[in-house]
């Protein structure tokens, strides 16, 4: 059999790849299918039993060239191999072969247990006889390169979304029970706040942070017509499979600007899940807006989400 036109592709394999951040994970490799070009054509039986570890798929033969793509049976033992046409045993029949294609499986992990990133690859299989990764039997006499290399990549970029209900571009805020305490027996208010819940499907880390039209020392602020401001606390509640510091999002004081971000992890898959957001002025600073009777306070607040790539 090695004495024949012979080819064994290589044995299956785990390779290793691993990000820009430094995340990886493992996959099995297994060669599945080889292409060759055969010249000259109708020199080689390339199909019919004689083929060993490989079916044959698909075959164009003529005097010039064969094309032929076999599939490799992975519980038949040994490489592939082709007899002469025609001769008497001991008879030597030179051709020449390209490669044009090589098939394999791998056994990727589910995406959603992986981050964020371009994970890479480099697989280096040796070319010749006995012995090497790619073994062309006893009878080959020279071969163009000794090393095939493979470069594999695969980019993982979970999706992000982030659904408010109609309305949710204006944030009233109140006393908790309205303005009945107040309006019938001037009992200042304890607060004046405002949640807007919202839907969040991720499966990766996230980076948030506000964008303030009054920054007031890294909170933001609203104004009144006059000029008075008072803070104001955005914070956000996220579901349990998202996780700040390990310890869960309830009521997180959200910071001003990029550089300030907090990083979110989610820890497990995260669809349609429900959030809120709180926009609060404490007791101190309610108090203070009261000395302006009838005045507006407004500003605006952004919320920055981004994947944490």
């Amino acid at each position: 059999m090695r004495d024949s036109y012979y080819i064994d592709l290589p044995p299956a394999r785990t390779i290793n790849l691993v990000n820009e951040h430094g995340d990886t994970f493992s996959t099995p490799f297994r060669p599945t299918h080889i292409g060759l070009r055969i010249t000259p054509g109708l020199t080689v039986l390339i199909g019919g039993p004689s083929s060993g570890a490989c079916e044959n798929v698909a075959q164009i033969e003529d005097r010039v060239a064969s094309q032929y793509l076999g599939r490799l049976m992975a519980h038949v033992p040994g490489g592939c191999y082709m007899n002469a046409r025609s001769g008497t045993p001991g008879t030597v029949v030179n051709v020449d072969s390209t490669v044009q294609g090589l098939g394999f499986e791998l056994q990727l992990p589910s995406p959603l247990t992986l981050k964020n990133g371009v994970y890479r690859a480099q697989l280096q299989l040796s070319v010749g006889g006995n012995g090497a990764d790619f073994d062309l039997g006893n009878r080959f006499t020279s071969v163009s390169t000794n090393v095939l290399t493979l470069n594999f990549a695969f980019t993982v970029k979970h999706p992000l979304k982030i659904e408010f209900p109609a309305g949710s571009d204006r944030a009233v805020l109140e006393p908790p029970g309205g303005w009945t305490g107040w309006i019938n027996r001037g009992a200042p208010p304890q607060r004046l706040y405002r949640v807007l819940p919202f839907q969040i499907s991720t499966n990766n880390a996230i980076r948030v942070h506000t964008r303030c039209e009054y920054d007031m020392g890294g909170r933001c602020g609203i104004r009144g017509r006059g000029g008075h401001q008072v803070p104001l606390k955005v914070a956000l509640t996220l579901p349990a499979s998202m996780t700040h510091l390990g310890a869960p999002v309830s009521n997180l004081a959200l910071p001003v600007g990029a550089p300030a971000a907090l990083t979110i992890d989610t820890v497990e898959n995260t669809i349609d899940r429900q959030a809120r957001l709180l926009f609060e002025v404490n007791q101190a600073d309610t108090a203070s807006m009261l000395v302006y009777p009838g005045d507006t306070f407004q500003g605006n607040v952004t919320l920055v989400v981004d994947a944490a790539l």
